[in-house]
């Protein structure tokens, strides 16, 4: 029901807002003349303002929409959830306490700060709350799935990231974690690792026994998640551990997680998932499995029936490596190829003089491309592997244009699994040449996918496969979603 106290002009837009969908593009137009019926300040304010400072007419508007069961107020700088709390139509949860020395909201002290862009200050403030509480905050920011409430982050309030803050969590969420991990499950999505490692970790460190239904949320890392991963997995029961692992590591990073949980945790189901019938390991993964399966019966046996029926790797060996540095050391069938493998990287058509030329532009292999020439069995050219920027390559046919395989991200992508395997076996490690890990070229090297054709790979085979390293690895901090401010 529309507010008397929106006028006539107001209250017109609205309702032909709701006829249309306030959850729907269509309706934005209708909403917008409502929001500026009632002089919402335009261009909106990045930070939602404080009820206090709405009038009447305002928060009639609110109010009216607040009642919706959906709405889409983005495009506004407004955000779709907790609307009523926001000005008081409802008790107040912890965003909504005021903090005393500030006198506004909790959830506008912490909005000040991410617009400020001040993280110093930000962290600073954080400390001064205790971890229940934080965890607490961090619950009400994330109970609606990906639309977050006053438009916070995931992780404004207990950012996973913060391995300090992972390790000083002990028993504060005893009484907050079963209850935000039963709120999780009835999301339509499985929660980001952003979301999952607080509630599970907070479940493990309070000593509260996994429920089964809770084994979904599993979280998964490696690096510097080792020691946690293996911490959140041995508080699940023995007799659903490996059903647990297996879910967890088909949405994460299989082979960087899966292989040192196989080794910790022993199963054959998770050796199955690693050794994927459907394309086959890289044969340097099937390798570090025959060394866990030395030591663990249950992977060697099912390891042997999953390679059973396996076809043996092309046999490859390396006849010649050159580092180019000019077009003049490479053949006319290199120099086309190289040219090719450049355009398939970022889209430019340049000749392969210009792509060595140490111009210091992105679009320059200088210093990072390799040449490695392969031979078959009998030692003839078989195959031509350019290998370039860190963690791309392509390898060509011998003395032709025609693709036989790619490197993305350091992954040896080929539709034919024995010479995957055998490509594989003469290629560990393929990528890393010309560039030192961390270093700023090779952080320069990852160009943005979309100038990738995207008829060479389905695109979930290579997300964010020239993108700058900027964000942590997915066990770390994923790939989460922003919202625009």
């Amino acid at each position: 029901m529309v507010s008397p106290e929106l006028s006539a002009r107001a209250a017109a837009a609205v309702q032909r807002a709701i006829a249309i969908g306030l959850d729907t593009y269509e309706a934005r137009g209708d909403l917008a003349e409502a929001f500026v019926a009632v002089d919402w300040p335009s261009p909106a304010p990045s930070i939602m303002p404080l009820a206090a400072a709405m009038t009447p007419a305002q928060l009639a508007l609110v109010r009216t929409l607040a009642a919706q069961p959906t709405v889409d107020l983005a495009f506004m700088k407004i955000a779709n959830v907790r609307l009523a709390r926001w000005i008081s139509s409802e008790p107040p949860g912890i965003l909504e306490r005021i903090v005393p020395e500030r006198g506004v909201p909790l959830w506008r002290v912490v909005r000040e700060l991410e617009e400020a862009r001040t993280a110093g200050e930000l962290r600073r403030f954080l400390s001064t709350m205790s971890i229940a509480d934080r965890l607490e905050a961090f619950g009400e920011v994330n109970a609606f799935g990906y639309e977050k409430p006053y438009r916070l982050e995931d992780t404004s309030f207990f950012d996973y990231g913060d391995l300090e803050l992972l390790h000083a969590l002990r028993d504060e969420g005893k009484v907050w974690a079963p209850r935000f991990a039963d709120q999780l499950l009835t999301h339509d999505r499985r929660p980001r690792p952003a979301i999952t490692w607080p509630v599970f970790l907070a479940l493990v460190r309070a000593g509260i026994s996994i429920e089964p239904r809770w084994d979904t949320l599993l979280p998964l890392g490696f690096g510097v998640y080792r020691d946690l991963t293996d911490e959140v997995v041995a508080a699940i029961h023995a007799e659903r551990r490996d059903a647990a692992i297996v879910g967890a590591v088909g949405m994460s990073t299989p082979y960087a997680v899966g292989l040192p949980l196989l080794e910790k945790f022993p199963s054959a189901a998770l050796t199955r998932l690693l050794l994927d019938p459907k394309d086959g390991p890289p044969a340097a993964i099937v390798k570090e499995v025959k060394r866990i399966a030395k030591n663990h019966p249950v992977v060697a046996t099912a390891l042997e029936a999953m390679l059973a029926n396996a076809p043996q790797p092309v046999a490859l060996s390396i006849a010649r490596v050159i580092a180019p540095s000019s077009a003049s050391e490479l053949s006319p069938s290199e120099q086309v190829q190289l040219a090719k493998a450049g355009e398939m990287w970022d889209g430019h058509a340049l000749t392969a003089a210009e792509r060595l030329s140490a111009n210091g532009e992105e679009t320059s292999f200088a210093g990072h491309v390799e040449l490695r020439s392969l031979v078959g069995a009998d030692g003839s050219p078989a195959y031509d592997a350019w290998l370039y920027m860190v963690d791309s390559g392509v390898i060509f046919v011998a003395g032709t244009q025609q693709v036989a395989a790619e490197i993305i991200q350091r992954g040896l992508e080929c539709s034919d699994r024995a010479l995957r395997d055998g490509l594989s076996l003469v290629l560990v490690g393929a990528g890393k040449q010309g560039a030192k890990a961390g270093s700023k070229r090779a952080r320069a090297a990852k160009k943005p996918a979309a100038k990738k054709p995207a008829a060479k790979k389905p695109a979930a085979k290579k997300p964010a496969a020239k993108k700058p390293a900027a964000k942590k690895p997915a066990a770390k901090k994923p790939a989460a979603k922003t919202k625009s401010r």
